[in-house]
């Protein structure tokens, strides 16, 4: 999978893909000092969550699920973008 991510001005920024993705951003399971985002399964990004101010996620076309995990208390914007999407 190709997800993009950056960590920039304090704002985490994940681009989706063209086809149906599975999109899961929450604090680490063992040190919640960490966030994690797991793209299809797999862990695409890990960081420190006092680094991260803002998360914006573009989902990208396809029938994505995009799920944040209350726990995190980060403002967020999410873009479904094209397809039948979850949010």
């Amino acid at each position: 999978m190709d997800v993009a991510y950056t960590n920039s001005n304090n704002t985490l920024t994940i681009e989706g893909t063209s086809s149906g993705d599975t999109i899961v951003v929450q604090k680490h399971a063992t040190n919640t000092a960490f966030v994690q985002v797991f793209v299809n399964s797999v862990q695409e990004y890990a960081g420190r969550l006092a680094t991260i101010g803002k998360l914006v996620i573009n989902g990208g076309d396809g029938a994505d699920s995009i799920t944040v995990n209350t726990a995190l208390s980060l403002p967020s914007t999410i873009h479904g973008n094209a397809g039948n999407d979850t949010i």
